[in-house]
């Protein structure tokens, strides 16, 4: 995936490009931008968002509120999986996660604030889902059913 290219033409936007993510993932806020993946390569309008892989596919309905987000101090997990949402965690406190029985096949509801601790936003995560989590050592998070 390392030879993937955006192209900024005068714009507001957001990469999503970290290593442990299953996809690069460019959503387009205003503007114009042109994402290339080898020989393929698709210009974004407002609102949509490239994922690329193997190949570019296109987003038309893309959450700008939750892609942002960040930008307003907040995880906006409303509709989000475990396992992603425990991938932002894990950027964000530096922490290891671990599933106790695999992964959960539940959602998150709402926006945790960015400035609590992991803690806190730990019980706003249980309150959501009923999921529990053990923290051992202070670095890596148990997810128990």
């Amino acid at each position: 995936m390392k030879d993937a290219e955006v192209e900024v033409l005068g714009t507001s936007f957001n990469i999503n490009a970290y290593a442990d993510e299953p996809a690069i993932r460019t959503t387009l806020v205003e503007g114009s931008i042109r994402t290339v993946k080898g020989a393929e390569a698709v210009v974004l309008r407002p609102g949509q968002q490239a994922d690329i892989q193997s190949h570019i596919t296109v987003n038309n309905t893309a959450n700008i509120g939750q892609v942002t987000a960040w930008k307003q101090g907040v995880f906006d997990f409303n509709y989000v999986g475990v396992e992603e949402a425990m991938r932002q965690l894990e950027r964000w406190y530096d922490i290891e996660v671990v599933y106790e029985k695999g992964i959960p096949e539940k959602k998150f509801y709402g926006e945790i604030e960015r400035n609590l601790n992991l803690s806190e936003a730990l019980e706003g995560l249980k309150a959501s889902s009923g999921l529990n989590f053990r923290l051992e050592d202070n670095r890596r998070l148990i997810v128990m059913p």
